[in-house]
């Protein structure tokens, strides 16, 4: 199953604190997914050395999956709140490592997100 094949990938990176699969390789129609899509928070504080963890993992997980058809986000880095938002709301958990870390990440996007849309309709009408 391509969850526990990934989860086995993710369990060997002691910086991945939290990690989903998200897009279509989580939804209902997986398994007609074009590419893999795995979100990431790390530890690691040092963008340069978090870059380089991401190229590790796609590589590994390439591997892994016999595909090239892998992104990985760190969400440390990503700026697209609406992404993370739904990455958060849709995306399926594959590893925990500290549930209180994820469970604050999790509610700040939410939070943010929620913001975003009140304030988008305040300006926008919309």
């Amino acid at each position: 199953m391509l969850n526990e094949r990934v989860r086995q990938v993710l369990e060997r990176y002691e910086k991945v604190v939290f990690a989903y699969l998200f897009g279509s390789s989580a939804g209902s129609d997986a398994v007609h997914a074009r590419d893999i899509d795995i979100a990431v928070y790390l530890s690691e504080k040092d963008k340069k050395a978090r870059n380089e963890i991401k190229l590790d993992l796609y590589v590994t997980l390439s591997r892994s999956l016999n595909t090239n058809e892998v992104d990985v986000l760190v969400l440390n880095d990503a700026k697209n709140l609406i992404l993370r938002h739904e990455i958060v709301l849709n995306g399926i958990v594959l590893l925990d490592r500290d549930r209180d870390l994820r469970f604050d990440y999790e509610q700040k996007i939410i939070h943010s997100a929620i913001d975003f849309r009140e304030n988008r309709r305040a300006m926008m009408g919309v």
